[in-house]
């Protein structure tokens, strides 16, 4: 018997078949069953070369058989004793091979394509490329560039699968570079790479780094000067083909190169003290468009992708947007009064011009009032040798009109002579002058000057106290009804009082419909204060007067007014909002203070000439 078989019969009768070693003869060509397992499914399909060569003997395969029972198998009972256990490890061999055998690949490279500031190249490897720690092994790649002032880069490994190369500072504009692998580049178990396109990237031409005016500018001249720094060095010659003015709803116009003095004139417009030498230090260029600028249009400027620095162009186009400015017109407007047409009298005309305007070119516009007299203007003072480059669009107002002018009326504005702005632009709607306005006749009203407060019971010349009331266009004999709340109204008084101080301001406002009657607070209180007394009130009846209102008896005092004129011509709207009641302290308690050199008070002294009713604690007899 085969030495093998001795084994595995004595592994067999000892009831430990799994410590039986495979009875694998060298020089067979199939490895030889155990007697009783000729029947199984590996030992009747595997060579021994096959077996001898994985791994010399210590292979999952080999591991396999040596382990096998030595007892009679069948296929399926073999399949279920052996999946669960071995197939991972089989799936991870497999893959382990596969990834032996596939090549390596290149996980990253950057840049690419067009970046502006360039300082390194980075490259990461999907595998291993060298042993960890060897920063100063060799470069995988190689780095060639074409342009004015370009440094060789410095390369080093930061990990086993990272290369960077830096260079001291950015790469100047103008520059374009190629990277490729070297040859024979293998990773650190061997394999090579193939089929690896270089890679290719530029900073691109050079772009505007400035422009004056300022991109999104909206009040650019019709023959505006556009000047420009630029970021790098230019080939000029592929300006002029690439540097279009675009003006929106026309096709594209190319752009007139001025020359450096009327780039400085222009530059001086921003910056009066701007040294000459930095024009060229700083690459500043001055373009024009070749046709005036229509007013209001929008307009963009392209810094075409051609544009280009020692050859080498970007890959895009720089777009500047602007708007141009309206046209040279002066606009006339006013305040108006809710329901009544034309100006507001009491206020004056505000002036609009589109552009800036020297003091004495707005000197030439007047306005004259309805009476024929002149109305002055609050002109600017004069500009002194400052930027001139950004308008300040001028408005100017005027003084009131004339006390004259409530009576309504046509007021006129007109230029005397021709008139220009900054630029020199005449006037564009210089037809609409002299303009006629409308000058409104101010509608009547009545009431307080001081809704609510405290007055002296007698002024300094000692004459009593006066509420002081505004009329205009009212009847010329006017009755208040006033009441008199004094502390010999007891509790209720007081709690009127209070109520009172609380919500007469907005107590019209609560109660609109109220508003339609007159006196409409003083008859809601009804009898919780006592009866009301009239106080004559007498008006002219015409524009706009102060009528002083006399309360000559200390205390808290509700007045209230009433015409029926103002009622009628009142709106719905502004009926809820009328203020026709007040509620006034009248007090004969005079403090005054004496203060010395320091700001502090050297001395305090009040006096009280009596007792007065009007004090809602006073019940004392005798007070009337």
């Amino acid at each position: 018997m085969h030495k093998s078989h001795v084994r595995h019969e004595r592994a067999r009768r000892s009831g430990n078949p799994l410590k039986a070693r495979s009875g694998i003869a060298s020089s067979s060509t199939f490895a030889r069953a155990p007697e009783g397992c000729e029947n199984s499914f590996f030992y009747r399909k595997t060579p021994i070369a096959a077996v001898e060569r994985l791994d010399s003997g210590q292979s999952l395969f080999f591991h396999w058989i040596h382990r096998l029972p030595m007892n009679t198998m069948s296929l399926s009972s073999f399949l279920h004793y052996q999946v669960a256990r071995l197939l991972p490890g089989v799936l991870a061999l497999t893959t382990g091979m596969a990834h032996a055998q596939s090549a390596p690949e290149v996980v990253s490279f950057t840049p690419q394509g067009e970046s502006r500031r360039i300082q390194q190249v980075a490259v990461r490897f999907g595998a291993d490329m060298v042993r960890l720690g060897e920063a100063d092994a060799p470069a995988p790649i190689s780095v060639s560039c074409k342009g004015a002032g370009t440094e060789p880069p410095k390369g080093r490994w930061i990990d086993a699968r990272r290369f960077a190369y830096e260079w001291p500072r950015d790469v100047p504009i103008g520059t374009s570079c190629t990277s490729t692998l070297r040859d024979g580049l293998k990773t650190l178990d061997g394999r090579g790479f193939s089929g690896i396109a270089p890679w290719e990237f530029t900073t691109g031409g050079a772009k505007i780094a400035q422009t004056l005016p300022g991109a999104g500018h909206n009040r650019v001249k019709e023959r505006g000067v556009f000047l420009l720094r630029l970021d790098a060095p230019v080939d000029q010659a592929s300006i002029a083909k690439h540097l279009q003015c675009q003006v929106e709803g026309a096709a594209a116009q190319p752009m007139l190169a001025l020359g450096r003095e009327a780039g400085i004139e222009a530059m001086r417009d921003y910056s009066p003290q701007f040294p000459e030498r930095e024009w060229e230090s700083q690459r500043w260029q001055a373009w024009a468009c070749t046709q005036a600028l229509p007013n209001d249009a929008k307009v963009r400027l392209v810094w075409g992708a051609g544009i280009s620095t020692n050859g080498v162009s970007s890959k895009a186009d720089q777009v500047l947007a602007y708007s141009v400015r309206p046209a040279f017109k002066l606009t006339v407007t006013c305040g108006v009064l809710d329901g009544v047409s034309g100006c507001d009298p009491r206020n004056g005309v505000r002036m609009d011009f589109t552009a800036e305007v020297d003091t004495s070119e707005a000197a030439k516009v007047q306005l004259t009032a309805p009476d024929g007299s002149a109305i002055g203007l609050n002109l600017p003072s004069p500009r002194g040798n400052s930027a001139r480059a950004y308008e300040a669009p001028l408005t100017l107002s005027t003084n009131p009109f004339p006390a004259s002018a409530q009576d309504g009326g046509m007021a006129t504005v007109s230029l005397r002579g021709d008139l220009r702005d900054r630029d020199g632009r005449a006037l564009a709607n210089s037809a609409d002058f002299p303009r006629r306005i409308a000058v409104a006749k101010l509608p009547p009203y009545l009431g307080f000057v001081q809704t609510s407060g405290v007055l002296p019971a007698t002024s300094e010349t000692g004459k009593p106290a006066h509420l002081t009331v505004a009329a205009r266009y009212v009847e010329t004999a006017l009755t208040a009804k006033a009441i008199r709340i004094g502390g010999e109204g007891g509790t209720t008084a007081e709690t009127t009082a209070l109520e009172l101080f609380r919500t007469h301001e907005s107590w019209q406002r609560n109660n609109p419909t109220a508003s339609d009657a007159p006196y409409p607070l003083t008859q809601a209180l009804g009898t919780r204060l006592p009866a009301p007394v009239d106080l004559g009130l007498t008006t002219s009846g015409a524009r706009t007067e102060f009528v002083g209102l006399p309360l000559t008896r200390p205390g808290l005092w509700w007045v209230e007014l009433d015409s029926p004129t103002f009622r009628a011509t009142r709106s719905a709207t502004q009926r809820s909002a009328l203020q026709r009641g007040t509620l006034v302290q009248v007090t004969d308690l005079n403090v005054s203070v004496r203060a010395g050199q320091d700001g502090l008070c050297r001395k305090g002294s009040s006096r009280k000439s009596r007792r007065s009713a009007g004090n809602p604690r006073g019940h004392h007899a005798g007070q009337s």
